[in-house]
């Protein structure tokens, strides 16, 4: 997966790799001498206004830079206190610029101007280096000249440098154009001035070898709108608050991801209606057996999955902009296939076979939604959340990257590569569907031979190559592309064929705008909670939506990079509370449970990372009501390849599984097959969970027993140091919330507060740390510092 930033001339790094471990932030001289009264550039006459109102933004990037577990190299110029270094020109000249011919090395208030160990030489208190990081002492205006920058750099492995400090027009444009010379890539961020009518000079000039950050006409509106009220709540870049998001071009940029997320999803308005139409609906037919033949009992099915599709498009709406505003994620929550079928044909049978009525099952969602929300609000199912061993929580990341490809290759919601096979279950298709047997069947001789499967792989790679060259909505490019092709009636690829359903279905798309009225579903709950089946229903569901959303949400959540140092997410407190919250509304709506849909990776990979991307993605919907004909009409081998791109996007975070030790690695390998083989997120978490108890458990137990034996009989015990640490970060809060634990446990929250101070301190000393009777923490427990691949604040 690459990782930009938007920058001009171009996306910053070129080549899209940029990570922790092969960047730098390079913090230029901010010294005394530049940032204080009295210093060299005081005695020279500017003003320190614009050196001081850097501080804090320069703050802000190590603070998430160090947390992140980027290099951090600060630099100091300074002389010898004999002067050796000093050329006798650049001595004469600061004399010359200097209050009262004041140059380097002559007395000032600070001590010696710019002579090392004097007071104006120092680092200003506020950008103090931390153990671990890189001082390089110059002697030149550049930090190459006369410095063992180059080699410090080389050693470290590092090919991109985030330059910012004093002076933009002298050391850092100077440091930019040698760093540029020696094969680096460079940003400068464009708020490090010391003289404005330099400053822009400078700027252009370095344009002409690294880089800067854009600062146009389109910028000054995002600058506007991230420092209004609405900026800093979704805390947009350049808001100024703490834990600015990663994106650049704001309001767009949000926009276009929010549109993506809505057409990769777009689908779930028509096929959960299909799904959940085949339980009946409460509709009554004449008798059993009869009911797929009754007119009468077929009119009414369709009514209820035209209210259906009402349905869902309204609750994705209210789901999505709650999740936004009151999360500020861009996860958008829908109905979950996977529940959906179970409601179907486990609770209600197809047509209403089964005992339970779809009414009653509805209620008993309802409830179910109710107990899932108190358990969010009083942080058990966070707390449950964060003690899922590291490694299952990397596999249900790209677990569900399977999952989400093998939904975009099958026929119902993909490109139709793969069909079913009676002997093997699955077995490569691509058969027009007209080909197909009543089982599903691919007919021999017939295998890719579709035509839509063609154009779908023919839009699959025009997103991976506008991808490559890092277009714009290149997802959405290459969806719209797709389905615009497939509008046309009369082709061989058009989702209109004449026949009676592909008539009905332009009919339907011709309209343009039409307005359903809900009839049988909504708010059509009955709380007959009298039968056994119906608590078995409740319990089941309550159990796969804790495994099922919460591993969504999480996966979705480190998918975006918000997952912190701890194992938690920015925002999970809410999410959890908005997702119970809309598993009960939306029962009004005739919904089986909502849930955060993995399809919103397509609009985290469009750049979306604040909650504006699923409050737009919840207009589409809201507009997809009254121009359902539209909005509804996108088949399915248009939104499969947006599917299958996002799976491979995914699944690149096997990487990080811990594959040295297999009580880790044969748990995480589990989760992943069997979340696409089993159609369910619930059955690869129980998988892998399960698994890596028992594994684990019984490896602990033959170690005691081993160890019973004595000291020569520990050689026979497994090798515990290859096992990941997985604890998550015990702050003596146990599973309680913030607000319970600000409120009622002050002395705990004050504690919580130095602790993990003291822990994001050992990070850089690599020791560990204690906190009066808290349990010992080790810097190597969580490697999630590493996790988010790009700096927010840059």
């Amino acid at each position: 997966m690459t990782q930009t930033i938007d920058a001009d001339p171009y996306p910053w790094p070129y080549n899209g790799k940029l990570s922790p471990s092969n960047s730098a932030i390079v913090v230029i001289d901010m010294q005394n001498d530049f940032c204080s009264p009295g210093g060299y550039i005081d005695s020279m006459g500017y003003s320190l206004e614009a050196a001081r109102a850097i501080i804090p933004n320069i703050q802000a990037v190590l603070g998430s830079a160090r947390q992140k577990g980027f290099h951090i190299i600060h630099t100091r110029e300074g002389h010898r206190s004999d002067l050796a270094d000093l050329p006798l020109n650049k001595q004469w000249r600061s004399r010359k610029v200097g209050v009262n011919g004041v140059g380097i090395g002559d007395m000032g208030p600070l001590g010696s101007v710019l002579i090392r160990g004097e007071k104006g030489w120092e680092i200003i208190p506020e950008l103090l280096p931390i153990e671990g990081e890189t001082i390089i002492d110059k002697p030149g205006k550049g930090s190459f000249y006369g410095t063992d920058l180059a080699m410090v750099l080389d050693l470290k492995g590092i090919q991109n440098l985030v330059i910012l400090g004093v002076t933009t027009d002298v050391c850092v444009h100077t440091t930019c154009r040698e760093a540029n010379d020696r094969g680096f890539e460079c940003l400068i961020l464009t708020d490090s001035a010391t003289d404005k009518g330099n400053y822009e000079d400078a700027l252009f000039m370095i344009k002409q070898q690294g880089v800067q950050t854009k600062m146009k006409f389109l910028d000054d509106i995002n600058v506007k709108v991230a420092k209004s009220s609405v900026g800093r709540y979704f805390k947009l870049k350049g808001s100024g608050v703490e834990k600015e998001r990663d994106t650049t071009c704001m309001i767009a940029l949000q926009f276009r991801a929010g549109a993506t997320t809505y057409v990769t999803m777009a689908y779930i308005v028509a096929v959960n209606a299909i799904v959940v139409s085949q339980s009946g609906g409460g509709c009554v037919c004449n008798g059993p057996g009869i009911c797929e033949t009754d007119p009468a009992y077929l009119a009414c099915v369709d009514i209820v999955r035209r209210d259906l599709v009402t349905g869902t498009a309204a609750m994705c709406a209210i789901a999505c902009f709650l999740m936004g505003l009151g999360a500020n994620l861009p996860i958008c929550l829908a109905p979950g296939l996977g529940g959906s079928a179970y409601f179907t044909y486990t609770v209600v049978g197809f047509y209403g076979t089964k005992s339970v009525k779809f009414k009653d099952a509805l209620a008993a969602i309802f409830i179910e939604g109710l107990i899932f929300m108190v358990l969010s609000i009083f942080g058990i199912r966070q707390w449950l959340a964060r003690h899922i061993p590291p490694s299952i929580k990397v596999a249900a990341g790209a677990g569900i990257g399977l999952f989400l490809t093998h939904i975009g290759l099958q026929y119902s919601a993909g490109i139709g590569l793969i069909s079913h096979n009676s002997a093997t279950l699955v077995d490569i298709g691509g058969c027009p569907v007209g080909t197909l047997d009543g089982l599903k069947n691919c007919t021999e001789g017939q295998q890719m031979q579709s035509p839509t499967l063609w154009l779908g792989i023919i839009g699959f790679f025009m997103i991976v190559i506008l991808m490559n060259y890092k277009v714009k909505g290149s997802i959405l490019i290459g969806v719209l592309f797709v389905g615009i092709i497939s509008w046309f009636r009369g082709t061989a690829v058009t989702a209109f064929p004449y026949t009676p359903a592909g008539d009905s279905s332009f009919a339907y798309f011709s309209k343009v705008v039409d307005l359903h009225k809900m009839e049988k579903t909504l708010g059509a709950l009955n709380f007959d909670l009298s039968t056994g089946s119906i608590w078995q229903a409740l319990i089941i569901f309550l159990f796969v939506d804790i495994l099922d959303t919460t591993g969504t949400l999480f996966s979705m959540a480190r998918f975006g990079g918000y997952v912190d140092e701890f194992g938690d997410f920015e925002g999970s407190y809410p999410a959890f509370i908005i997702d119970a919250f809309c598993i009960s509304i939306g029962t009004l709506f005739g919904m089986p449970p909502m849930t955060a849909y993995i399809e919103s990776g397509a609009g985290i990979s469009e750049g979306g990372k604040t909650g504006l991307t699923a409050m737009f993605a919840s207009v589409f919907f809201f507009l997809s009501i009254f121009f359902a004909p539209i909005f509804s009409s996108f088949p399915p081998w248009a939104s499969g390849p947006a599917l299958i791109f996002v799976g491979s996007l995914m699944i690149g975070s096997v990487v990080e599984i811990n594959w040295n030790y297999l009580g880790d690695a044969v748990p995480a390998f589990i989760t992943i097959a069997v979340m696409p083989l089993t159609y369910s997120i619930a059955y690869g978490l129980i998988g892998g969970i399960g698994s890596y108890v028992v594994i684990n458990l019984a490896i602990g137990a033959i170690d005691m027993i081993i160890g019973l034996f004595g000291e020569k009989a520990t050689k026979y015990k497994s090798d515990q140091s290859l096992r990941e640490p997985w604890k998550s970060f015990d702050d003596g809060t146990f599973f309680f919330p913030a607000w319970f634990v600000k409120r009622y446990m002050p002395k705990t929250q004050s504690a919580k507060v130095e602790l993990r101070a003291k822990y994001l301190e050992s990070i850089g000393k690599g020791k560990e740390v204690k906190s009066g009777d808290y349990e010992e923490v080790k810097t190597g427990a969580d490697d999630a510092l590493l996790e988010n691949k790009v700096i927010a604040e840059a």
